[in-house]
């Protein structure tokens, strides 16, 4: 599903990939009968489950040597609950539709009542207030002495209207409380000591309000018989909350070598991210590989939509790979938009809905920012002069790698950096790294004040990862001598190119010093990677945690 975005399946798709690994195909498939909005089939269907339930039950029952008295006679009730309903369908003809049938069913259920049969005799007894009738206690002890449970809620089960029940005198709810109240202190008159527990706490069950019960005790009782004493005590248990211990991973030999299997692979920006922000996560996620939860939608998501727009601007200008672009051409292949579109979701959201609903409003603004871009792209060039500005792709999401060495505690270590960089091209001599973001972007956060900021604080993680992408660049082709680096906003187009700003910049170009100033902060920050001495540690700051992955671990 993850994969595919298929989330609407036949009867006969789900049989063919579980029936082969269900020990009951015929459950299986009672379960995913088609009830084509008629009730007899309906009933008939819950019917079949309800045996094929109770064949099971009894069975394991003989083999297990387990008594199973409890679901065996919750099947049994309900199966009377279903015969009830079936004959209502066959008394009455207006039960035309599953929404009508179900209507009934919920009406019916909730007036239904499991009784539990015990020996009386034996063992310890369940009993209700109706089963005290005419038993007296020396002790007594009552639960849940809250409003709503006793006496029970005013909300009473009938297809009969409250009016219409008191014009023709037959009894409601007010009279069943009055019945509950006499078995209540009949009860208590024999008893010489008497607990009534309630439930202070609000829930949704009692609600937190003592019974109407109670109070009249309190208030009544003492003054008919002054020989009685009531006292109110308040029960808790006592909560001891031990202080957070910190989660702190000691870097030993065997998590070291793992880390040199890691890099081997190569580190990309986004988990160098990832350490600055938390360095619990970057152990969790890039050391043991720790799997995220995935969570399963119908919806395109957010990665998705990016993915896609991403896959399709570089499908739209490929051809133009170390080609200068031309307005014309760019004009002609503009018509096709929703070509390149469509062919990525095909792709990236494989047999998904989106041809209606929030899909479909989704698939329209990832139509709606590549429109934009390939629009202001045109706009840009056509507001160049003449043969004197021109601009030229050199590569579309291209792995950049590098081998970087760096000096650690143990010695000069060499690693692989990469990255996936979404467009380079060249305008006028310079050579422009550009990542597309269809997010949010801050045009603050790309303005990095110092160059002790950029491996501590996580706000710059923008900067670092258009910084190494420069620096990649220029590792692999040192010809890129003039360099800038930044992002095009696909929600706000027309902010237009947004360059990152570096501390003593004059203009928007990286210089050679920025990328000697970068490397040196770079080897620092992988230094304390594999220091032995620095623990992977929790960040402090809570903002981190909210959308981590594994806040369950940390308990933050």
């Amino acid at each position: 599903m993850k994969k595919t975005g298929q989330y609407e399946f036949t009867k006969s798709e789900i049989l063919n990939a579980f029936e082969p690994q269900t020990e009951n195909p015929d459950l299986l498939s009672l379960m995913l009968e088609e009830w084509k909005d008629i009730p007899d089939r309906a009933i008939k269907s819950i019917q079949n489950i309800i045996e094929l339930f109770r064949d099971a039950s009894l069975q394991k029952q003989i083999s297990d040597q387990i008594e199973l008295k409890i679901e065996i006679e919750l099947l049994y009730q309900f199966s009377i609950l279903i015969n009830h309903i079936d004959r209502y369908l066959k008394e009455y003809q207006s039960i035309t539709n599953i929404k009508i049938l179900h209507s009934i069913f919920l009406q019916v259920c909730n007036s239904f009542k499991l009784p539990l049969y015990g020996e009386p005799l034996k063992g310890l007894q369940l009993m209700g207030m109706l089963e005290s009738r005419n038993l007296d206690f020396e002790n007594l002890i009552i639960l849940s002495v809250n409003e709503n449970i006793l006496p029970s809620s005013g909300k009473q089960i009938s297809f009969i209207p409250y009016e219409l029940k008191r014009e023709f005198n037959i009894p409601t709810y007010k009279e069943k409380n009055a019945i509950f109240a006499y078995h209540f202190f009949r009860l208590l008159q024999r008893s010489k000591n008497i607990s009534l527990v309630y439930n202070s706490q609000h829930d949704p069950l009692a609600g937190g309000d003592k019974s109407r019960f109670i109070h009249q005790i309190a208030d009544e009782l003492t003054t008919y018989n002054p020989n009685i004493k009531v006292s109110d005590k308040i029960v808790s248990s006592q909560v001891k909350l031990e202080k957070e211990k910190g989660i702190s991973i000691v870097k030993n030999e065997q998590i070291l070598k793992k880390i040199d299997e890691y890099a081997a692979k190569g580190i990309s920006a986004s988990s160098l991210n990832i350490y600055i922000k938390c360095q619990l996560q970057f152990y969790f996620k890039q050391i043991v590989k720790l799997g995220e939860p995935e969570e399963d939608s119908d919806t395109i998501d957010a990665a998705t939509l990016g993915t896609v727009i991403h896959e399709a601007l570089s499908t739209f200008y490929k051809p133009y790979i170390n080609k200068t672009l031309r307005i014309d051409e760019l004009k002609l292949n503009l018509k096709n938009a929703d070509r390149y579109i469509s062919h990525a979701f095909e792709h990236h959201f494989l047999n998904g809905n989106t041809q209606f609903g929030k899909n479909l409003l989704i698939v329209k603004v990832a139509q709606e920012f590549f429109k934009n871009f390939i629009q202001f792209e045109i706009k840009r060039l056509n507001s160049a002069k003449p043969n004197k500005e021109q601009t030229s792709i050199i590569s579309l999401e291209k792995r950049y790698e590098f081998f970087f060495d760096f000096e650690t505690e143990s010695g000069i270590k060499s690693i692989k950096l990469k990255g996936f960089i979404d467009r380079v091209h060249s305008v006028n001599g310079f050579t422009e790294i550009i990542d597309y973001k269809t997010g949010t972007v801050n045009p603050y956060d790309l303005k990095l004040k110092s160059w002790e900021d950029l491996t501590t604080n996580k706000k710059y993680d923008k900067v670092f990862q258009l910084l190494l992408y420069a620096w990649l660049v220029n590792k692999v082709d040192s010809k890129h001598q003039i360099l800038k680096s930044g992002i095009y906003p696909l929600k706000r187009i027309s902010n237009g190119f947004l360059s990152i700003q570096l501390p003593d910049q004059i203009d928007d170009n990286i210089s050679s010093q920025n990328l000697n100033d970068f490397e040196t902060e770079l080897g620092q920050l992988l230094a304390s990677i594999y220091n032995p001495h620095l623990n992977f540690s929790q960040t402090d700051d809570i903002n981190t945690c909210k959308y981590c992955p594994y806040r369950s671990i940390c308990n933050k």
